[in-house]
């Protein structure tokens, strides 16, 4: 039995061009393939530090006639073999090649990209036949397409408005537009925003069915997947993922795509939970046959920029979040491999048996928590203000819930959080749904049910916009408990790029629980911020008086803000006991009275998965996480999984009951995470 087909997780090594020039280096990456355990190689053709930004076909054709003699030497040493085409339209980065010219894709300042290709572009189609021709005749297992398969382009923004693209919208609307009419129809017009989006959707769309026929018209057995850069922004492109992996893997075979992008060093830690948590709610719109892959990505290659025990740490949560086929992105793409700074031969190596662990016990089970809803149709429904941008779906509450330690759930729930213009892509059925179950909504949310004529849902009869000079403080309501009185800063907080972009207070219909309410700089009150409302069904749900949707663009690897008048031990026992009161039950689990003390919850009839992450650096001697789903005559043991994949058991003390309900003590160092198993009676 080869590597590839081992039980467990499953590694997967990139290797660039400049470590398979020569046959000696290629003998390191053998040695690298079989003691590190490596289950599959991606060989690419192509240096992302040397070569242009579209690699001309000839070029192409010299180096996979090297590479095509060491597939069959790859699966000797018992890994399947894929070619990564790093570019297909372009990255963007790099100028084009001489002797080649494209239709570049344009901006909506009218700014012109140096190296992405717009697919609308007939000579970009057939540059793209060619290309995948010459990739599968060498006849690999797999054939996969890089992220620059894409309209975003990360140095001039959203696109396309080329004149192509003019043209195109222009014959389906049945006018003449220009550059500016089709830019601004973009942002005001929604039907022609959804004639733009189908454009979009359908060149991309057409583009898969020529590599399709291409690749499986020379060998049917390759399997094509798809690298992406998450659903936030392809929301911008008007893509349907399903659409698009069916397309590419033809009738025969079952999608395969690489979720994620971003996280690339450590300087920013809370970036992994935000790269982590978008990869979670992507898979869980994929179809159940869909075969995922995660990305863990080190560029520039350095151990200077991303550590030893944060990289541990994702390929653990990855693994975690039911992600366990790990590509790793991780070796320089200027020299052979014996050139790269750290060892993870070993590291790799030594990891193994934990991630194989943690793959096998998480199957079956299913994650509890917070559902953030999601949409791909939310490019075709967000309001735009001001930057096509906007069309992006920014995801602010994937930061704020981990670090107020509330576990989350992509297809959970209840509770739903619905924030900001994910309101206008809801259905009535949906909607209707996620509020009899119980839901939060921010002020934008409530405003665009107002919008759309279905403000009757609720108790809120107006908004009413507040100026920057005002501040919040926490009712006597008892679901604040012994943070009643506390006083928040929102002044400061409020910006047009910040998390609190607005702050509005309510006029109700009905009474309400009055959570907090939104005061002068003098402490007098001017109406109710935090609330909670029973309707006339005896559905229940929250309002919050902010706007938690940011303006600025977001790529991938930049983070939404995150305010201090938000994140803080207040508003953390305030919104889990507004989460609760909700639902009328606890939540499965949360952090009890500590910062950055994220828990992540699976369960099945037998047993309950419980992993708890220190997001801090700071070292954690009394964590306490609070089970609601468990009381303690329902556990028989407690094990604690340690790296070398074994659980050992720990001491059923570390369990007390408070309130009928279970805790756990916990005791982290910064940025350490550990997984334990209680077995149910």
């Amino acid at each position: 039995m080869g590597l590839n087909q081992r039980r467990g997780c499953k590694y997967i090594l990139r290797i660039w061009w400049n470590a398979l020039k020569r046959d000696k280096d290629v003998q390191e990456a053998f040695s690298f393939v079989k003691e590190a355990y490596i289950n599959e190689v991606w060989l690419s053709p192509f240096s992302y530090d040397a070569d242009p930004g579209i690699l001309p076909p000839e070029a192409l054709r010299e180096r996979m006639k090297k590479i095509q003699r060491y597939i069959p030497m790859f699966r000797d040493h018992g890994a399947s073999v894929a070619i990564a085409v790093l570019s297909t339209l372009g990255h963007g980065d790099a100028d084009l090649p001489e002797g080649l010219s494209f239709q570049l894709r344009v901006n909506e300042l009218n700014q012109r990209s140096r190296g992405a290709l717009c697919p609308l572009d007939p000579k970009v189609q057939e540059y793209v036949k060619k290309i995948y021709e010459i990739v599968a005749q060498a006849r690999p297992d797999v054939v996969f397409i890089d992220d620059d398969f894409r309209y975003w382009e990360p140095f001039i923004g959203v696109t396309c408005f080329c004149p192509l693209h003019v043209n195109a919208v222009s014959e389906l609307l049945g006018r003449r537009l220009s550059h500016k009419d089709l830019v601004q129809g973009v942002k005001e017009n929604h039907e022609i925003r959804k004639l733009w989006l189908r454009v979009n959707e359908d060149s991309l769309l057409r583009l898969a069915q020529i590599i399709e026929s291409t690749v499986h018209g020379i060998d049917p057995s390759i399997r094509i997947g798809l690298m992406t850069v998450g659903n936030h922004i392809t929301t911008a492109e008007g893509r349907h993922i399903n659409r698009l992996l069916k397309t590419l893997a033809g009738k025969d075979h079952n999608p395969l795509i690489r979720l994620g992008s971003g996280f690339w060093s450590d300087y920013i830690p809370i970036r992994l939970i935000e790269k982590l948590e978008g990869c979670a709610r992507d898979k869980a719109i994929l179809e159940p046959n869909t075969e995922a892959v995660a990305e863990i990505e080190n560029y520039p290659y350095t151990w200077f920029t991303k550590s030893k025990g944060i990289l541990f740490l994702e390929l653990a949560l990855n693994t975690l979040y039911g992600i366990s086929n790990l590509s790793l992105s991780i070796l320089n793409t200027l020299g052979p491999i014996s050139t790269n700074e750290p060892d993870y031969k070993s590291f790799l190596k030594q990891l193994k048996p934990m991630l194989d662990e943690i793959a096998s016990v998480i199957d079956g089970k299913v994650r509890k928590g917070v559902n953030i809803m999601s949409s791909e149709e939310y490019g075709l429904h967000a309001h735009v203000r001001n930057s096509l941008f906007e069309l992006m779906e920014n995801r602010p509450w994937e930061l704020l819930l981990p670090r107020l330690g509330i576990p989350i759930a992509p297809d959970g729930g209840p509770p739903y959080l619905i924030a900001g213009d994910i309101v206008f892509t809801l259905s009535d059925e949906e909607l209707d749904m996620v509020i009899k179950k119980g839901a939060v909504f921010d002020s934008r949310a409530i405003e665009g049910l107002m919008m759309s004529d279905r403000s009757g849902l609720i108790n809120i009869s107006e908004l009413l916009p507040l100026s920057r000079n005002v501040n919040e403080r926490l009712t006597a309501d008892p679901l604040n408990g012994s943070v009643a009185g506390w006083t928040l800063p929102l002044r400061n907080m409020i910006v047009e790029d910040g998390i609190f972009r607005e702050v509005k207070s309510f006029k109700l219909k009905e009474g309400a629980r009055i959570l907090s309410e939104i005061i002068d700089l003098n402490g007098s009150a001017i109406g109710p911020g935090v609330i909670g409302l029973e309707l006339n069904n005896g559905a229940r749900i929250g309002v919050l008086p902010y706007s938690l949707q940011a303006t600025l663009p977001l790529p991938t690897h930049v983070p939404a803000p995150i305010a201090a008048g938000f994140v803080c031990l207040p508003r953390q026992r305030q919104l889990i006991a507004l989460l609760e009161w909700i639902i009328r039950s606890h939540l499965p689990c949360h952090s009890l009275n500590m910062p950055n003390l994220y828990p992540v919850y699976l369960e099945d009839s037998e047993e309950v998965l419980l992993s708890v992450i220190n997001l801090s650096f700071d070292f954690v001697e009394d964590g306490e996480i609070e089970l609601g789903c468990l009381k303690e005559d329902e556990v028989e043991s407690i094990q604690e999984l340690g790296q070398d994949g074994t659980w050992k058991s720990s001491d059923i003390s570390m369990l007390s009951s408070a309130h009928g309900v279970l805790n756990i003590r916990v005791k982290l160092s910064p940025w350490q995470m550990k997984i334990f198993r209680l077995k149910k009676r």
